[in-house]
């Protein structure tokens, strides 16, 4: 193996940890309360509600189960919880409406054994607008049909996340599970991480999109995004840019395929050791650079051991 190739694949490699540093950023969430515990426990109140009061913020840490936002026509905010089994007060969600910010604890503290898994459907007002969402499962999925908040996080340790959201900041990482996230409108930034699951964004417009997944695939489609970074180490990479500024795309054995802008045109930097390179779009090449049009979008790709393959933005990713 040369050195340029030994470079390369450093360089891959430093990629996809940087972007799968994106997972770490979510982790402190779980630990900040210690196991089987919580700050203030005894302002909450137990068992399921419906709160009439101003409600700007919502804070949810689910321990088991699954998560899920549903609207309804009235002015309140609703929580409900279901379970195989009757619960006891003691395994009862708890919840406080902290000045604006209501915050929905799994059960009361303490380490309990046999535990049923829960579902919390937290009902909001139809058109609510959110300051911020914040919602974080440690072994459940996470299902939102829809949100609008200024600012979005959604962590899952051991199951999916999948949302549909409108929001000025959107960060979603699993450890083991999948991730799904539509973005409707305007977004300036869009990040998601999975380490063994697979990460799909969707978006119109987004200043910037990061994605990372260590053993998952990764789909990125954008109508309009400023800055797309995805990083994989051994799954494929699949990136649809309409319209963009700058593209790194990076994946250690996966394979690459970049759907990017016809018009006004691209320059795409592409590196890889054993992988085969393609580009089905009429372009001059220039060495590992492949220019069409004006050149103007900034277009870098590296694989290890996968194949490359460039085509025009709006085909489908099954043609990859």
């Amino acid at each position: 193996m040369t050195r340029n190739q030994i470079i390369k694949i450093a360089m891959v490699v430093c990629a996809v940890v940087l972007l799968c540093a994106v997972i770490l950023n979510f982790t402190g969430v779980f630990g900040s309360s210690g196991i089987g515990g919580y700050a203030d426990a005894e302002k909450y109140t137990a068992g399921g509600t419906e709160i009439t009061g101003e409600v700007k913020n919502l804070y949810v840490n689910w321990t088991s189960g699954k998560v899920a936002v549903a609207y309804h026509a009235g002015n309140t905010v609703t929580l409900e919880e279901k379970a195989d089994r009757a619960l006891s007060e003691d395994e009862q969600l708890r919840w406080w409406l902290d000045g604006d910010t209501l915050r929905v604890q799994f059960s009361k503290p303490g380490i309990r054994l046999n535990m049923p898994g829960k579902t919390l459907t937290v009902t909001l007002p139809e058109g609510i607008a959110l300051d911020s969402a914040e919602l974080f499962v440690t072994s459940g999925d996470l299902e939102i049909p829809t949100v609008k908040a200024k600012t979005l996080k959604l962590v899952s340790t051991s199951g999916d996340i999948s949302a549909t959201a409108e929001a000025e900041t959107a960060d979603a990482g699993s450890t083991s599970g999948d991730i799904k996230l539509r973005m409707a409108g305007r977004t300036e930034s869009v990040s998601a991480g999975s380490t063994s699951g697979s990460i799909s964004v969707e978006a119109e417009k987004a200043g910037n999109i990061r994605a990372g997944s260590t053993s998952g695939g990764i789909s990125i489609a954008a109508e309009e995004a400023g800055t797309v970074t995805a990083g994989s180490t051994s799954g494929g990479i699949y990136v649809s840019l309409r319209k963009t500024e700058k593209a790194e795309i990076s994946s250690t054995s996966g394979s690459v395929t970049a759907a990017l802008p016809e018009e006004p045109g691209f320059t795409a930097k592409v590196h890889t050791v054993s992988g085969s390179v393609s580009c089905d779009l009429e372009a001059r090449r220039d060495g590992d650079r492949y220019i069409r049009g004006d050149g103007s979008v900034s277009v870098s790709i590296g694989t290890t051991s996968g194949n490359v393959r460039i085509q025009a933005a709006g085909k489908p990713e099954e043609e990859k």
